[in-house]
């Protein structure tokens, strides 16, 4: 058994916790017994949800082909082994719960690589049908290998491969680490100049994925990457838990299921019925984390879930006071136009939230130039 075969069966029995100790939703709540809230949902946006043609949208063709199995296996993983093309070398960025990162270098150019090992027996597949877990790998390669090419900051889908225990999706190699780890070496904080550049590039990435029929779902700073340390030219990563707008039994656009990482999501995600305004929420959140250091929701990082769970479901409140909490701390010198962003995007009414392209026209995002 080679090095390479090794490392690989060290992953059989690897479950770690998620990095920034952020529970992905799914777990214990303060709901009912199936773990939904009490409490009526809020009305989904109609009107103001992303238009999603059926005929255009990348997500519907997805969609369509996730509906026949035998169309969704064609032509997906490549059939050699991942060791016979690939070096496979260490641990990088932070250790999901579900899947595990490592780089890699292709035997034939020496580039590098990362790879994404999905075991096949981890809990969140273990749980799930044969069908429905194959078909949450295979709706991510979708998105991934469909999105290719379309924004650049959108991590560049390369190769899939898979084997008895684990699939393995190749993309490319970011090595500027993760927003995370920047705001962790700045202190906890960027600038505010800084924040609103790192933020107009992943509103433009992220109206990309509504404008072809994708919502990520998962938005946090630890699944945005930049290309090098010198620069903030950034990619969106980990579509794992990214959902199709639209659905061909019901030919509708509303988003279910309980997804995402409990301190980013939105308050209607709790009640399994939402739509891609989600993702609007969490950048406001992570706006809020990148400027003043800590989560609105869990400010100091407990990550009790019934806890954090019924401070999002409470909302955000657009005041400035004493202590920590979910508000504008008093003490931090931030603009009025980034708290009027950051309160419009964390605004509770799924009807009254704005879409991507209204908040690129937001005058803190207005008038930022973003270096490529």
């Amino acid at each position: 058994m080679d090095d390479d075969e090794v490392l690989l069966n060290e992953l059989a029995a690897i479950i770690i916790e998620d990095s920034a100790a952020s529970p992905v939703i799914g777990g214990s709540s303060s709901g009912d017994e199936n773990g939904m809230p009490t409490t009526p949902p809020p009305s989904p946006r109609s009107a103001g949800s992303t238009a999603i043609s059926p005929m255009l949208s990348l997500g519907a063709i997805i969609a369509d082909d996730l509906m026949n199995m035998d169309e969704m296996k064609k032509d997906v993983f490549n059939p050699s082994p991942i060791t016979s093309l690939y070096k496979i070398g260490p641990f990088i960025g932070h250790k999901g719960g579900f899947a595990q990162v490592r780089k890699i270098i292709d035997r034939s150019t020496l580039e590098r690589r990362a790879v994404k090992i999905i075991p096949k027996h981890s809990p969140v597949l273990r749980d799930a049908s044969e069908e429905s877990s194959m078909m949450s790998v295979h709706r991510e390669i979708r998105i991934m290998k469909g999105m290719r090419g379309v924004h650049k900051g959108i991590i560049n889908y390369v190769d899939a491969f898979e084997d008895y225990e684990r699939y393995y999706l190749v993309m490319d190699y970011c090595g500027g680490g993760d927003l995370h780890e920047r705001t962790k070496k700045n202190g906890g904080r960027v600038s505010e100049e800084t924040a609103a550049g790192i933020v107009k590039q992943l509103v433009d990435v992220v109206k990309t994925l509504h404008d072809n029929g994708i919502a990520h779902c998962d938005i946090k700073p630890s699944n945005v990457l930049f290309m090098s340390s010198s620069n903030s030219s950034l990619r969106l990563i980990d579509f794992g838990l990214s959902q199709l707008m639209y659905n061909p039994v019901t030919g509708d656009s509303a988003l279910s299921g309980v997804k995402g990482t409990l301190p980013f999501a939105a308050p209607e995600v709790f009640y399994g019925n939402y739509t891609e305004l989600v993702d609007i929420w969490s950048i406001g959140v992570l706006t809020f984390v990148i400027i003043f250091g800590y989560n609105p929701f869990d400010p100091i990082g407990t990550s009790d879930e019934n806890m954090i769970e019924a401070n999002i479901l409470k909302g955000f409140k657009a005041t400035t006071d004493s202590g920590y909490g979910a508000y504008f701390p008093e003490g931090f010198q931030v603009s009025e136009e980034a708290k009027d962003f950051i309160s419009l995007l964390l605004t509770k009414d799924v009807s009254l939230r704005p879409r991507t392209d209204e908040i690129l026209e937001h005058p803190w995002l207005s008038n930022v130039k973003v270096s490529s």
